[in-house]
């Protein structure tokens, strides 16, 4: 509870894993409770697995404040839930020059955001899949506003889903309220494979 700071010596040197291996984990790595904060940077978070626990967040649960910086996210994945990578549900998200690639997802291959504000600053989503929706990030107002960002050269790239949004999928489900500002960034590469939207898809906003 309260505030956590983690300060580690590099992607290559400070792993914080669920499992040696990829796909033996049965539980996410990291969990930001309401109301709290973390602080987290020189890390790599990887090999969590959520699919037989809750069946969202793989890798990272934010439901506080999180500040992720300088860090990877990676081989995380939840094949019956959203949020492979990251799964941001009514807090405060915010990614400073990370990479989040490879990981997989129902909806929200690599990111998922669920009410609350997601900024991806200088940040990397990268070849993420979601089985059905938003293979880099997904985008969802159902619980409250969302906020999405993306500014100062991060990128959106090579992340597919099978349905719509290889990219990103915005999906307001009518919240009038959501935000989505992309600046000075890049979109590219990314696709579906039997939907639209292969950059991005956006509905009901």
């Amino acid at each position: 509870g309260g505030a956590i700071t983690i300060d580690g010596a590099g992607q290559s040197t400070t792993i914080i894993e669920a499992a040696a291996t990829a796909g033996t984990a049965t539980t996410r790595v990291l969990k930001v409770n309401t109301g709290d904060s973390a602080n987290i940077s020189g890390v790599t978070i990887q090999n969590g697995d959520s699919s037989g626990f809750n069946e969202i967040a793989g890798g990272i649960l934010n439901c506080g404040t999180l500040t992720l910086s300088n860090s990877t996210v990676t081989n995380n994945q939840t094949n019956a839930g959203d949020g492979g990578g990251i799964y941001g549900e009514l807090g405060t998200t915010i990614l400073d020059s990370d990479v989040v690639s490879g990981n997989t997802g129902l909806d929200g291959g690599g990111v998922y955001a669920e009410g609350g504000t997601v900024t991806l600053d200088a940040t990397q989503i990268d070849s993420n899949t979601a089985t059905d929706e938003g293979g880099g990030v997904y985008v969802e107002g159902q619980e409250g506003p969302s906020s999405f960002t993306m500014d100062d050269n991060s990128a959106v790239s090579g992340n597919s889903a099978s349905t719509v949004g290889g990219g990103i999928e915005i999906n307001g489900t009518g919240n009038t309220a959501d935000v989505v500002d992309i600046d000075a960034s890049t979109i590219n590469g990314n696709s579906t494979s039997d939907g639209d939207g292969g950059g991005i898809a956006q509905d009901a906003v």
